[in-house]
């Protein structure tokens, strides 16, 4: 196992998400039961060989357990070695930069009009496209939520919004960009064969109660 990747939504360099509302990171889908408590799993890819998934996540906690600081762990696998892999920021000022793994993780909790995540972290520089090659191995990093709603500090220091109601919430993960494909001639829609779209994909319920 390889340490927390830095650029994951744990770590702060890569937290953001794009949604928030349930089915947002849509995939294969399954139940999980935790305790007598059911909740419900999802996942795809498109990268070859890479995967995300959590652990140690339940289907429930109450709102003292989430105002008190609730991680949400997961882990990101390459089952081989790639190269020629650009990752894409997902926050608006796009500061996001690939971690360890040599790829962005961004995450997102919400539903129900409810939604935190690190979406606006403030602008950066312009930075040039990433190009990262990822070596096979499994890379944990996890999530710290405090209960609350909100987008990111800005560069405004824009501070954290009201709680989330009892109900039930999506937890996203979300990792977007292109990579080299060998295998197809002249790439998709024309684009060339290192300009693969690839999006990876996971995503759980759980239920917060009084």
């Amino acid at each position: 196992m390889t340490s927390a990747d830095a650029g994951a939504g744990g770590s702060g360099a890569g937290g953001s998400g794009l949604g928030g509302a349930m089915g947002e990171f849509a995939g294969a889908t399954g139940s999980v039961v935790d305790g007598g408590s059911r909740c419900v799993a999802s996942a795809s890819s498109t990268l070859p060989g890479v995967s995300l998934g959590f652990f140690n996540v339940r289907c429930t906690y109450t709102q003292a357990e989430a105002a008190a600081g609730v991680q949400f762990d997961y882990e990101l696998t390459v089952a081989s070695d790639l190269f020629l892999v650009h990752p894409e920021s997902q926050d608006l000022g796009h500061c996001q930069q690939p971690g360890i793994s040599g790829l962005i993780v961004g995450f997102s909790i919400g539903g129900d009009g409810q939604r935190y995540c690190l979406c606006d972290v403030g602008p950066c520089p312009f930075q040039q496209p990433f190009s990262t090659s990822p070596r096979a191995g499994t890379y944990d990093d996890h999530i710290v939520w405090d209960g609350r709603n909100w987008g990111g500090p800005s560069d405004t220091s824009q501070p954290k919004g009201a709680p989330f109601p009892p109900g039930t919430y999506e937890l996203g993960l979300l990792s977007t960009g292109t990579f080299h494909d060998p295998t197809i001639d002249g790439g998709v829609g024309g684009q060339p064969p290192d300009q693969v779209p690839y999006r990876v994909v996971a995503s759980r319920t759980f239920t917060v109660t009084p």
